[in-house]
């Protein structure tokens, strides 16, 4: 079934390119280049299954990304409904109650942005933390256990 799904998604998005109809995407830039050194294999056949892979991955972790944000999105509108009230007062002000919001719209939805924002800022959907400590000997401690760095 992998193999199929991932044959699947190859060949439509290289419908896609070959037509122009695509949108930008990383597997849609690679078929653009295919002679890419780092996805050439010694043969066509080779190249053609590693773009599969690639583009399988990319689709993964987009979904996988995706899913975790608007998961931490649902959860945090229903803990915090006043913030919902706002958000949906902005929407409904902006763009009427029939309009979907659009990339185009983000400049004119600041508080949903920054509601947007403040998400990723409390959940991140990847690791986006810089040591805070190095390691060094704990003085205290046995002399064998280090104070590891943490990411804050």
């Amino acid at each position: 079934m992998q193999e199929d799904v991932k044959t699947r998604l190859y060949e439509w998005v290289k419908e896609q390119v070959a037509s122009k109809t695509h949108r930008v995407s990383l597997l849609g830039l690679m078929l653009q280049d295919a002679g890419h050194t780092l996805l050439s294999g010694p043969s066509p056949t080779e190249t053609e299954e590693r773009l599969k892979e690639v583009g399988i991955i990319f689709f993964g972790a987009g979904m996988d990304t995706s899913a975790n944000f608007l998961l931490n999105f649902i959860a945090t509108m229903v803990l915090h409904p006043d913030v919902q009230l706002r958000a949906q007062q902005e929407l409904d002000t902006i763009l009427g109650q029939v309009t979907l919001p659009m990339i185009k719209d983000q400049e004119r939805l600041p508080y949903i942005r920054s509601v947007v924002e403040e998400v990723l800022r409390m959940y991140p959907v990847v690791p986006l933390g810089k040591d805070f400590l190095k390691p060094q000997r704990s003085k205290r401690a046995h002399p064998h256990i280090r104070i590891t760095p943490c990411i804050v």
